[in-house]
């Protein structure tokens, strides 16, 4: 094999991701803890290697040439399937340690109250939790199982299909022995919208969680309450 089919070292190829993707050889070097002259030695070395310049040097920063776009979007692929190959190796490498993957809520309320008795009927195996609020964003090489709402007609996250595991989930509305005292009792649902205020949770994503489907699965008609939601960030 002559020295023209070998690969370009690693750590110059890393140099060019780092790069391309900032458009600053001093952001690359931040990301790589190098400095701004090593990441420029590695690029101009790697442009040797290859014969053809891959950088377009501005004076408000760097621009790839054609062939840099090109070669950007290969070697960008091939780290991160390297990357996540590499992890899922690591993880592996240890058959006795399960990565579950959830909601913070889910981890909290529900899921780390099944651990206990999991792991005193399996001691050898070492339970990891990754908490990742959105399914669709989890890295495929990080964990082996995850648990999280699925709302129906939902597309699953790609590379992953889901299976239900309960058959359904009661929801209650709650409030405060202090918020009685001040506004009285609540006779039924009904009361709800007409004397009193409801409180919403601002996060588009768990946007089934609505008190209009709430009163749909309680076969009540929906209009907007009388006195109007208060929006708060916290479940009620």
């Amino acid at each position: 094999m002559s020295t023209r089919d070998a690969l370009p070292p690693l750590t110059c190829l890393r140099a060019f991701e780092a790069a391309a993707r900032h458009g600053s050889f001093t952001q690359a070097g931040s990301e790589l803890s190098l400095t701004q002259s090593a990441v420029s030695r590695q690029i101009k070395r790697l442009e040797e290697d290859l014969g053809r310049p891959l950088f377009e040097r501005h004076y408000d920063g760097l621009r790839l040439t054609p062939a840099g776009e090109h070669y950007f979007r290969v070697v960008q692929r091939l780290l991160r399937e390297l990357r996540d190959e590499t992890a899922r190796l690591r993880r592996r490498g240890d058959d006795r340690q399960l990565t579950l993957a959830s909601s913070p809520t889910i981890a909290s309320i529900w899921l780390a109250r099944q651990l206990p008795d999991f792991q005193r009927a399996h001691p050898d195996i070492e339970i990891r939790i990754l908490t990742v609020e959105d399914p669709h964003r989890l890295d495929l090489a990080e964990f082996d199982l995850g648990i999280y709402y699925h709302v129906p007609r939902e597309v699953d996250p790609p590379g992953l299909t889901a299976d239900a595991i309960f058959a359904q989930e009661d929801v209650a509305a709650v409030c405060s022995p202090i918020y009685l005292e001040r506004h009285g009792g609540i006779a039924d649902p009904r009361d709800l919208l007409n004397r009193h205020t409801l409180m919403v949770v601002e996060d588009h994503y768990h946007d089934w969680l609505t008190w209009e489907l709430w009163f749909q699965a309680l076969e009540l008609d929906w209009h907007p309450p009388s006195i109007p939601c208060a929006p708060t960030v916290s479940s009620c």
